[in-house]
């Protein structure tokens, strides 16, 4: 994900610069610079729906064995930006397949200005919580960027203002044409700051990037109605931030190599309106998610209590043992507990609630194959079953096979599910009941105070 959002974080600045440059430089009509310059400088919030797609592959040979991968991506954002005091906020949706990971999330991201630094507070849907990103800016920094860019005279390479107005979405336009070339881009980003700091690439890098855009301008306020651009020769710049990734990681082979092409990049902001709306705070309950989160990180897997813990990114629970059930290995993020006999086992894990019912598929595959490797193919599937628990009603499916029972449940628990797999290997329980229940209730909610 650090990779899409740095890509996504090149967009928007690009975005904002052409916003605020686009009335710099010589151009045919000089009126109409000087009365965009006059709008954006009376506006204090913009708001912009945002769409970007891009489309590109990894193309990899590891010691000597090749392989071509998809990295896709379409985006759509809301986004809200105050210039003073400054904050921001986005809200919008992600699907996306990177290196075969498919992701398809909701995602928020609220910008302040934290401690003399510009913080990101972002949430993903697909887990279900928040982290906290220093993007790489001072405040003063930031404020310097924003004189400083509309006062470059950024030059590109082509620059037109097309005769006609137009109609777009009912509101009469002037058209602009505006082709950055890379030494364009690098130019604004060095003089503002940005280049080698907040997008962590080196001058020269950008040589073979050319954004052409299209701004409609709106014939009355003078101020930005939407604006199209595609980015193209993006893969000199990702690939620098690749092999920077790539330095330095143990687990990455010495001949390994790994280019990007992309195929497609482009970004459309478009239904900007300028000062209807507050930008809203970060939530006290962000504070607290991350409050608690860093202790967790920082605990062992065992609290002062006896609980033994479950985690997951920044939630977790507490289980003690139960019934004749003591515990027989635990990991970061699970626990096994054998019954004293050792003929049955219970094993819990946390995992993002997108992605339980898969693993509940795949883990039915696995068991039904194991069992079939034996000579003991499936006898029956069991009905699934809504079972009233202590943690609420817990939707249990299962299966039998010579005697032995197999069950499986996805249970929420605030920021996860926890994954079920209970099995009988002499077919004592009766019911899923029978050890669905006396588990949940030895499953207890785990506070700050607790860590």
């Amino acid at each position: 994900m650090r990779r899409f959002k740095k890509v996504l974080s090149m967009g928007c600045i690009m975005s904002m610069l052409i916003l605020m440059t686009a009335g710099c430089g010589k151009m045919t009509a000089e009126k109409l610079n000087e009365k965009m310059r006059e709008a954006a400088a009376e506006k204090q919030m913009t708001y912009a729906e945002i769409v970007m797609d891009l489309d590109s592959s990894y193309d990899m040979d590891i010691m000597g064995a090749e392989m071509t991968m998809p990295f896709n991506m379409y985006l759509e954002l809301c986004q809200s930006v105050n210039v003073e005091p400054f904050s921001g906020y986005s809200e919008g949706h992600i699907k996306a397949e990177i290196l075969g990971q498919q992701i398809d999330s909701d995602i928020k991201v609220h910008t302040v200005a934290e401690d003399d630094r510009i913080i990101n507070y972002n949430y993903t849907g697909m887990t279900d919580s928040w982290s906290r990103e220093d993007i790489g800016l001072s405040a003063a920094e930031y404020e310097d960027i924003m004189i400083k860019a509309p006062e470059i005279d950024a030059a590109p390479e082509v620059m037109i203002l097309e005769e006609e107005t137009i109609t777009l979405n009912g509101q009469e336009v002037y058209v602009l044409h505006l082709d950055f070339t890379g030494e364009d881009i690098e130019n604004i980003f060095s003089e503002t700051g940005v280049l080698g700091g907040m997008l962590d690439i080196e001058e020269g890098y950008m040589s073979e990037i050319t954004i052409p855009s299209i701004s409609y301008i709106d014939t009355k306020t003078f101020l930005p109605v939407q604006i199209d651009m595609s980015i193209e020769g993006m893969d000199q710049y990702i690939n620098q931030m690749l092999t920077q990734e790539m330095e330095g990681m143990e687990t990455v082979e010495e001949d390994a190599d790994v280019q990007v092409e992309v195929t497609k990049c482009q970004l459309v902001m478009k239904n900007f309106r300028y000062n209807v709306q507050n930008i809203p705070e970060v939530p006290q309950e962000v504070f607290d998610e991350l409050a608690f989160a860093e202790a967790l990180a920082v605990s062992g897997d065992t609290l002062a209590d006896g609980r033994y813990l479950i985690k997951y990114g920044n939630s977790a629970v507490g289980i003690t043992e139960f019934g004749d059930f003591t515990l027989n290995s635990q990991i970061e993020g699970s626990a096994e507990f054998y019954s004293n006999d050792g003929m049955k086992m219970v094993s819990l894990s946390g995992m993002p609630a997108a992605t339980a019912e898969q693993a509940l598929s795949q883990s039915v595959s696995e068991y039904k194959t194991y069992f079939e490797s034996l000579g003991m193919p499936l006898e029956a599937a069991l009905d699934p079953v809504i079972i009233p628990t202590s943690l609420g009603d817990v939707k249990v499916e299962g299966m039998s096979s010579a005697g032995v029972k197999i069950y499986y449940a996805a249970i929420p628990i605030d920021g996860m599910d926890l994954f079920v797999v209970a099995l009988d290997l002499v077919g004592g329980w009766k019911e899923p009941s029978d050890i669905l229940i006396p588990m949940c209730d030895a499953i207890s909610e785990v506070t700050l105070e607790d860590l």
